[in-house]
């Protein structure tokens, strides 16, 4: 898999994780110029093959390699707005069972399948070199166009087993590798940042509040309005007011902003925090495993 294609599915499935993760509307994924919510996660996926193909790909290849519980599929697979084609997936291939019993039987789909295995057989399905999966392909995915709204059945097919195929990982510590953090700006919303806008702001303010504070004590010269410093005064007291006015609205913008920015960045620590306790009981969860494995 070359660079670019590794970023853009690495990208898009960071953005998919992070609509997974949350509860609420607070991350908007921008995929393809539309924006999605959590609750739009299902819309997102069935609404291109290629999006839906590297998630199955990758999701198939993950619990593969690192053999999560039944429970645990089965929540990832809710998490992620799977849950419905899957179920689709499940009555299709039990009804081509009952239909051809003896098919089924050397298929390996006579009995019941969990969720993973409907998935992972999907997968299989895309195997154009074996005559009684094309047997197979053809009923379920002649039932499931019928009954998923515009999924192209074929092509979903071909980016799931371009993207298993190219994910070249079997042993899970081999998947490990130093992460490296993304070149980009970063922005500074601190507090110290914060008083220093203001700081400037307030040296402008001071400087209008005392530029023709003592011009009026000579205003008994007679050079006084010769030289016209009345209207001079009054055109500059006019400029600074203006730019009191400007002052003023640049303060309330920069506090919204700075209000803002505090804002996201509770909720954000907020969802990573409780991420990462997902995370370490995952992790919990697996070394439990690994521990059962190797007893």
């Amino acid at each position: 898999m070359d660079d670019d294609t590794r970023r853009k599915e690495a990208d898009y499935l960071g953005g998919l994780v992070a609509l997974a993760l949350g509860n609420d509307d607070s991350y908007v994924f921008e995929y393809k110029g539309k924006y999605y919510t959590n609750k739009q996660i299902t819309e997102l996926l069935f609404s291109d093959e290629e999006c839906l193909g590297i998630l199955l790909g990758y999701f198939i290849k993950y619990v593969e390699t690192y053999k999560p519980s039944n429970e645990e599929i089965d929540q990832l697979i809710k998490a992620f707005g799977l849950s419905e084609f899957v179920d689709k997936l499940e009555v299709a291939i039990n009804i081509f069972a009952a239909m051809h019993p003896g098919l089924a039987l050397t298929l390996g789909v006579a009995n019941k399948l969990n969720k993973f295995e409907l998935l992972r057989f999907f997968y299989r399905m895309s195997d154009l070199s074996n005559p009684l999966l094309a047997v197979i392909r053809e009923f379920v995915y002649g039932w499931l166009l019928e009954n998923i709204t515009g999924l192209n059945l074929t092509a979903l097919s071909k980016y799931t087993s371009k993207t298993y195929d190219s994910i070249k990982v079997t042993d899970k510590d081999a998947a490990i590798s130093t992460p490296v953090l993304a070149s980009s700006k970063t922005y500074d919303y601190s507090m110290k940042c914060f008083e220093e806008y203001m700081n400037v702001v307030g040296k402008i303010e001071a400087v209008s509040a005392s530029c023709t504070s003592g011009w009026g004590q000579y205003s008994g010269e007679d050079w006084y309005e010769k030289i016209f410093v009345s209207r001079a005064v009054s055109g500059i007291n006019k400029y600074f007011s203006r730019l009191s006015d400007i002052n003023t609205n640049c303060k309330t913008k920069i506090t919204s902003i700075f209000n803002d920015a505090q804002t996201i960045d509770y909720k954000k620590s907020k969802q990573v925090h409780e991420a990462t306790e997902i995370l370490e009981k995952e992790k919990s969860s697996l070394t439990a495993i690994m521990g059962r494995v190797n007893a």
